[in-house]
């Protein structure tokens, strides 16, 4: 069995180790911009997360902000 820390000859500019180059993610990571703090919101706790205060979800689509329905994506 190979190892995990080798290097796939295809990626040797990748900084990810190993896998198949098909496999691999196209992102290197999500970053929220902010866009649900227009929104009245509790801080709950740790594990449970955030309220959001009279705010549905189809409000959210029917409004088709990509940047707050991926913001919403990143904080669940």
């Amino acid at each position: 069995m190979p190892s995990a820390t080798c290097i796939n000859a295809n990626s040797a500019s990748s900084n990810i180790i190993g896998g198949n180059d098909l496999a691999r993610p196209r992102f290197t990571r999500l970053v929220y911009s902010g866009s649900l703090e227009k929104f009245t919101y509790n801080d709950l706790t740790p594990v449970i997360g955030r309220e959001f205060e009279n705010l549905q979800i189809r409000d959210l689509l029917k409004e088709g902000d990509d940047a707050v329905i991926r913001d919403l994506a990143i904080m669940g």
